[in-house]
């Protein structure tokens, strides 16, 4: 049995007849693979975001207000929106806070980066948004309900 796995397994590395099969194996795995999206339905990555885009970051809690703060940080234009004013204030407080601590600790030179900070209740402020997060609760149903909501 030895000798005969020798055998098969020299001809198949080494024998045409073996790269042929490989061949067919690789070529009927590509052919039943479902094709690659089209460009144009390829989501956007945060690679393609340029500094000047306008972001829109939908949800003003704790990590909505620090994905913004990042934002603003890198100098973008950002938009936060929440669905009441007071969960919208206290998401800029904890953002103007995260701001005066850069400056405090001179990571940054001044509060400038508080005028690229809008603030709404309304989702279609976010309709010439370039790139849009978001930061809403861990609630999957909550989830598709902004998903599902258009911003214009």
């Amino acid at each position: 049995m030895r000798a005969e796995t020798n055998i098969f397994l020299s001809l198949l590395k080494n024998s045409s007849e073996g790269r042929g099969l490989r061949h067919a194996f690789f070529a009927q795995r590509r052919a039943t693979a479902p094709p690659p999206p089209p460009p144009s339905s390829t989501p956007m990555k945060m690679s393609d975001v340029q500094l000047g885009s306008k972001i829109g970051v939908i949800g003003a809690g704790t990590m909505g207000s620090g994905i913004a703060t990042c934002f603003l940080r890198a100098g973008f234009q950002v938009t936060l929106v929440d669905v009441n004013e007071t969960g919208l204030a206290r998401g800029k407080g904890i953002i103007e806070n995260n701001v005066n601590q850069d400056v405090k600790r001179g990571r940054a030179k001044d509060l400038s980066a508080l005028q690229k900070l809008s603030t709404s209740v309304d989702m279609k402020t976010l309709h010439d948004a370039d790139f849009v997060v978001e930061a809403v609760f861990e609630n999957m149903e909550l989830k598709k309900k902004v998903s599902e909501r258009p911003f214009c």
